[in-house]
């Protein structure tokens, strides 16, 4: 048979033929010749390319491949077979091209246009790609079984065995193993039933797969027969473990929505409910209702304000993501003790675009209650902070150092007192500010507190001593706080003063009180001896002017231990805080004389005492005997330190003060122990009579009347001391009561003598001193002798005595009793209260129960016998 296909008569017809295009280069790419059969590309626009260089007719991207691919075939002499796309505007091509070497550096290309083939390919590459993805979205595996052969062949993207376009196979053997034994008898039966079409429903079931349980569901797709005549059916497997897992989730979700302590509810604007929680059912009384749909919020057990609020919440939203939240209060009519609701609304659109409102309640009545506790504690406290004597302050380490609380007590000066958010630099001056900033520094530092005591001022001026803490406080994971505490220690301060002045003063009064102790022993030894012993002189001496003159000695020596005895018993009362005044109106210049007449006869031979003129006419208010007192202790203070000149004392008008004085010529003392004369058991002639007292208890006395007293002296040169006393003028009524009543208390003229017809019930417990009242009076008067109360009673009854000294410590019954009880038989006899309680407390009470006059114990004999004369 004859070749015809290598005849060459015929190689331009079956060119002609083919359905590629024919191109010849040279290898520059300049094509020399061409067969064309394409109309698609570059041969759309272009006829003919002879002469054209075919790499400039290409786009970027294509030309650097199909050069390469070009110049290997020159070079190494081969065959290249491969696709290309070819983009012209917004058309893109794609052709495929065979290229040959051509005799000497020529390339024949045999170009086949493939773009709709190609496309196609793209679009299958492309839905097929959609699928894939669509599979793993949907966890889906393809699937196909063999009856026979009894081989599952799957693939896909399930997660649980199908893990990619891979075909992989198991016998249906080892695929039960992994199904969950309860579900292996209903997936046999799925399967079996396929072929009778007994079953086309999916089929849900459970594997396990490397430890992990799957929820898998069965779905068929179509079935059919092998080339072979065996019986297969394909079908699709879904992964649907989230859904499962998701559709529990939904289902505890409402359990708990359900079963939660809030009310949660939803309706539709028009006010129809579509759902309510059990909590919300319980509330509102709904327990019995199964339709919700028949519900309207209107027809709620709340108030009318609530039900507006719900039917218009709506317009509330500005955006469909809002949250509406709202109190009400007391919004239950039938649920008193609800005292509000907390509300939060939200919208959720359904399926059919339909506005949903979801809300949630909560009753917050527990939480008002505590949150009205909270606050009620918190007044509590702020009053307590604000009130209690101590500046409290906090600060923020990790702000700046700024306050966030300050009490409104302050010691400090201050710039401002708007404290809280603002810094020590806003608040105080400078180089305050910088020492408490430096302050808080350390602190934070070292975590060491900070304590120490320092005087300040205020905005007032007013100076305090302070006792500062500072110290860091943990704020939970926030940064630390500084605590600052301040508290005025001024009066403790200055009480530690006083204790350490009156330990001092303790310390030096112990060793006074020593000394003095040791002078008092001397000090009433000294007259006790002479007492004593003139006492035996006076009974063994006959000669009368001798007796006399011992007599007086005794006299004397009783005169100064009953002075001691009285000074003591004024520091007694000045300790105790009893020393009691009694004003009435004096004329000065007579008490004056009475003091200067008390002691002329004192002084020595080589000493005069002088009354110098002072206003006859100058009347006050005060104590006449304290201030006889006063000057008495003076003067005899200078009658002791005085051997000869003058002791001169009177007084003047000074102002609102009158200034009275006693100056001598005695040996003085030093200037500078002038401060502590007039400190108790003080003497600073340690060689002189005296306890020590007198001029403590003057200064004293002075200063309870309002006045002050001073002494001023040089050794030497002798001592002056000067007291002052508030000028009080008594009014003009009163002059002539006190002269009245000296007048009255002037001797009657009746002689003691002419009465020895009186008899006087003495009532004394004590013989000894009945004995020396006989002595002193029993030769002018008889006397009668009561040992107690009661006896005196007894006697005064029997025998009417004209006048009783009553004593007033007596056994059985005591004077001030006995007094009261024969004041209701007699009011008018005289009874003379005598006794050592000699207190204004006790002349008074002896006063008032019905004496007529005290006369202190012991007696003196010129007060006995005036008494007597006023009386008798």
């Amino acid at each position: 048979m004859k070749k015809i296909l290598h005849d060459p008569q015929y190689s331009d017809k079956i060119l002609q033929m083919t359905a590629d295009t024919m191109l010849l280069f040279n290898h520059e790419g300049i094509c020399l010749d061409m067969v064309i059969h394409a109309n698609q590309g570059i041969f759309k626009k272009k006829k003919s390319l002879i002469g054209e260089n075919f790499f400039n007719l290409l786009s970027e991207d294509t030309r650097k491949p199909f050069k390469e691919d070009f110049d290997k075939v020159i070079k190494d002499k081969s065959v290249s077979t491969k696709n290309y796309e070819l983009s012209f505007g917004s058309e893109t091509y794609y052709f495929k091209c065979i290229m040959y070497p051509f005799e000497e550096d020529m390339v024949l290309c045999q170009y086949r246009d493939i773009t709709k083939r190609t496309k196609i390919k793209l679009q299958l590459e492309k839905a097929n790609n959609e699928l894939r993805e669509v599979e793993k979205a949907a966890r889906i595996c393809q699937w196909n079984y063999n009856f026979k052969t009894r081989i599952f062949n799957y693939r896909g993207f399930t997660g649980a065995m199908a893990r990619g376009d891979k075909l992989q196979a198991i016998s249906i053997e080892n695929y039960l193993e992994l199904v969950f034994r309860d579900d292996r008898p209903g997936f046999i039966k799925w399967i079996d039933s396929i072929p009778n079409k007994t079953n086309t429903e999916t089929f849900e079931y459970r594997i396990l797969w490397k430890k992990e349980v799957f929820f898998l569901r069965m779905g068929l797709i179509n079935g059919g027969l092998t080339d072979r005549n065996e019986q297969t059916i394909e079908g699709y497997c879904q992964n649907i473990t989230d859904i499962i897992k998701l559709d529990e989730s939904l289902e505890n979700v409402t359990k708990a929505i359900n079963y939660a302590s809030e009310d949660i509810f939803a309706f539709r604007p028009d006010g129809t409910l579509i759902f309510a929680n059990e909590q919300f059912r319980i509330h509102y009384l709904l327990t019995n209702e199964p339709d919700l749909s028949v519900i309207n919020i209107n027809d709620l057990l709340v108030n009318k304000d609530l039900k507006k609020r719900w039917m218009n919440i709506r317009g509330e939203f500005a955006h469909i993501n809002d949250i509406v939240r709202y109190v009400e209060k007391a919004p239950f009519t039938h649920l008193k003790d609800v005292l509000a609701f907390d509300f939060f609304s939200y919208i959720i659109r359904d399926s059919e675009g339909e506005d949903i409102i979801w809300t949630f309640g909560r009753d917050i009545s527990e939480q008002m209650r505590y949150d009205a506790q909270i606050k009620e504690v918190n007044q509590i406290m702020n009053t307590v902070l604000e009130n209690i004597p101590l500046a409290i302050s906090v600060k923020d380490t990790g702000n700046g150092f700024r306050y966030i609380y300050r009490n409104s007590v302050t010691y400090a000066s201050m710039k401002s007192t708007n404290v809280v958010g603002n810094t020590d630099f806003d608040i105080h001056p400078d180089d305050s500010a910088i020492t408490f900033r430096n302050e808080d520094l350390g602190i934070l530092k070292n975590g060491i507190p900070l304590i120490y005591n320092k005087e300040v001022s205020d905005n007032k001026g007013r100076t305090y001593i302070i006792h500062k803490q500072k110290f860091l406080a943990e704020n939970g994971s926030r940064a630390p706080l500084i605590i600052s505490l301040e508290s005025d220690i001024t009066k403790i301060k200055k009480m530690e003063e006083e204790l350490v002045m009156a330990k001092e003063k303790a310390e030096k009064s112990d060793m006074l009180k020593s000394a003095f102790l040791a002078n008092m022993s001397h000090e009433i030894r000294t007259p006790l001896n002479a007492i004593v012993g003139f006492s035996r002189v006076i009974a063994d001496t006959q000669n009368a002017n001798d007796r006399m003159e011992y007599y007086k000695i005794v006299e004397a020596n009783n005169s100064r231990l009953l002075q001691l005895i009285n000074e003591i018993l004024d520091l007694s009362r000045i300790e105790s805080g009893i020393m009691e005044f009694t004003e009435e109106p004096i004329n000065l210049h007579v008490m004056c004389q009475e003091v200067f007449d008390a002691h002329r006869f004192r002084c020595s031979e080589n000493v005069r005492l002088i009354f110098e003129d002072s206003d006859p006419d100058l009347w006050i208010y005060s104590d006449k005997n304290r201030l006889i007192q006063v000057f008495s202790n003076l003067i005899g203070n200078a009658l002791k330190f005085t051997a000869e000149g003058s002791i001169r004392f009177g007084y003047k008008l000074k102002d609102e003060f009158i200034e009275c004085y006693v100056k001598d010529t005695g040996i003085g003392f030093p200037e500078n122990k002038a401060k502590n004369v007039f400190e108790r058991f003080a003497k600073l002639n340690t060689t002189a009579q005296g306890t020590g007292l007198g001029l403590s208890i003057c200064k004293s006395i002075i200063e309870k009347l309002g006045g002050t007293i001073e002494a001023k002296s040089e050794l030497g040169k002798g001592a002056e001391f000067t007291f002052t006393h508030p000028y009080i003028s008594p009014i003009e009524n009163d002059k002539s009561s006190p002269e009245e009543e000296e007048t009255s208390t002037k001797d009657n003229g009746l002689q003691l003598s002419d009465k020895k017809n009186h008899t006087i019930l003495v009532a004394e417990d004590n013989d000894s001193n009945f004995k020396l009242l006989n002595v002193m009076i029993g030769k002018m008067f008889t006397l009668l002798h009561a040992h107690d109360g009661i006896e005196a009673i007894t006697m005064f009854e029997e025998y009417k005595p004209s006048l009783i000294l009553m004593d007033i410590k007596m056994p059985n019954m005591d004077g001030l009793d006995a007094t009261r009880v024969i004041r209701e038989v007699s009011p008018k006899v005289p009874i003379i209260a005598l006794s050592a309680f000699v207190y204004n407390d006790d002349v008074k009470e002896a006063l008032n129960c019905g004496c007529n006059e005290f006369i202190p114990k012991p007696v003196s004999l010129e007060v006995l016998t005036a008494t007597l004369k006023k009386y008798l």
